[in-house]
This record gives C-alpha cells, sequence and structure tokens, in this order.
C-alpha cells in the first residue's frame, strides 16, 4: 500500500519540478520588464494598424459608390459646368 502512495508522491513531484522549470525558463528576448513591456506596446501598435487598415478595406468595400471620396467629381463637375456657363 506504501509503494502506490510512494509512486504517487513521486510523479506529483515530477509533475511540479517539470511546471516550475517552465515557469522559471524566460527566453532570452524577454529577461527585463522593460523589454517586455516595449514588446507589448510594439505588438498593440502593430495590432492597431492592422485592425484599423482590415476595418477600412472592408467598410470602403461595404460602402462603395455612397462616400463622399466617391460622388465628390460630380459635384465638383457640376460646379465647374455652372461656372463655365456664366
Amino acid at each position: 500500500m506504501s509503494s502506490i502512495f510512494g509512486t504517487i508522491y513521486k510523479y506529483e513531484n515530477q509533475q511540479h519540478h517539470r511546471v516550475g522549470s517552465i515557469a522559471n525558463d524566460r527566453s532570452g528576448l524577454i529577461k527585463r520588464n522593460t523589454v517586455f513591456l516595449g514588446t507589448v506596446f510594439a505588438s498593440a501598435f502593430a495590432l492597431e494598424i492592422a485592425f484599423d487598415t482590415t476595418s477600412n478595406k472592408i467598410w470602403d468595400a461595404v460602402n462603395r459608390g455612397r462616400q463622399w471620396k466617391d460622388i465628390k467629381y460630380r459635384y465638383l463637375q457640376k460646379a465647374e459646368d455652372e461656372d463655365d456657363d456664366e
């Protein structure tokens, strides 16, 4: 009976040691807090640019022909034609 508990304890101890070694094994890139913080900020900035660009492209595709940049030339041409008539 004691051999079963000894085996379980040994297994649990090995598992705990493995998890601890993974948690303590930090990569060479993120050893200092400043580097980690800089990495977080740079990643957030890059993701924000990617998200904004993607959402603007989707918005422009859905609203094609209904935005000012799509119909501005019509009104500018009308204004030029009216100026020519005078």
